[in-house]
């Protein structure tokens, strides 16, 4: 069950549901997700980093993660 902290930040829009309308608070989160955490909870403007180019993995920041990312 999700505490008052989890829903606190579902509240300030650092975390989201998911696409499906389930808010999941119990589950652990992806390394992505802890990302988004981060850049929203400190409010960091990215400022374009992490530009790749769609299908050559050579521009991908990290080779396991494609341009199209829900978390780009």
């Amino acid at each position: 069950m999700g505490s008052r902290l989890h829903f606190t930040a579902k509240e300030l829009d650092i975390i989201e549901g998911f696409s499906d309308g389930t808010f999941q608070p119990d589950r652990a989160a992806t390394r992505a997700e802890a990302v988004v955490f981060i850049v929203k909870t400190k409010e960091y403007d990215l400022g374009g980093a992490g530009i790749c180019t769609p299908g050559d993995p050579s521009t991908y920041p990290f080779p396991d993660v494609p341009c199209d990312h829900w978390a780009k």
